[in-house]
């Protein structure tokens, strides 16, 4: 999906976006300028997308200036990338990152390691960031884990953020809820 005026991007109610490829960004979503939002659920789920460069399912060149919301049991997984974001790579800032209500986001990967030992490293398995993200919520019993990175090599910097790469300024804001079944590895 090509996005190229800023607007807002919902994926609702038991749908899926899945076995999408790109040849350099963007799997599932290529946005050209800014996002006011991503929503993401109830009961949906974002798995098995791909890119080269930047982001395995969503690119955004710009910002968004919104929230990136994870919710309703959604399920975002196995999306993975060459190099920054395997789920999403923003080239801007975030507005928000939220995770709540049994959601999940897992297994995604940035980076790729070959059977021959060799490799090509990656930032952010879940996101990478250019800029910074205004807050993060995780709550409700939801989980970002076994996300992966490949290391760096030589000549191939990479292995940063197992999760999330932040590239320029830090997290202002960050509360892990109070659910003892939310789970950040």
């Amino acid at each position: 999906m090509y996005l190229p005026k800023q607007g807002n991007v919902s994926l609702l109610e038991d749908c899926e976006v899945a076995s999408n490829t790109a040849y350099l960004s963007g799997g599932w979503l290529f946005a050209t300028g800014s996002v006011g939002a991503l929503s993401i659920g109830p009961n949906v789920t974002v798995t098995a997308n791909s890119a080269s460069t930047a982001g395995g399912a969503v690119y955004v060149q710009g910002n968004i200036t919104g929230a990136f919301r994870v919710g309703g049991g959604s399920r975002v997984t196995g999306n993975s990338v060459l190099r920054y974001g395997g789920f999403l790579t923003v080239n801007g800032s975030m507005g928000s990152l939220e995770l709540a209500e049994a959601s999940a986001v897992d297994y995604n990967t940035a980076g790729r390691t070959y059977d021959d030992g060799s490799y090509i490293g990656g930032k952010g398995g879940v996101g990478y960031v250019r800029g910074g993200i205004g807050a993060v919520l995780l709550a409700g019993g939801s989980s970002m884990s076994y996300n992966v990175v490949s290391p760096g090599t030589d000549w191939s910097s990479g292995g940063g953020g197992g999760a999330l790469a932040v590239q320029v300024s830090c997290v202002r804001a960050c509360r892990i809820g109070r659910d003892p079944h939310f789970t950040f590895s």
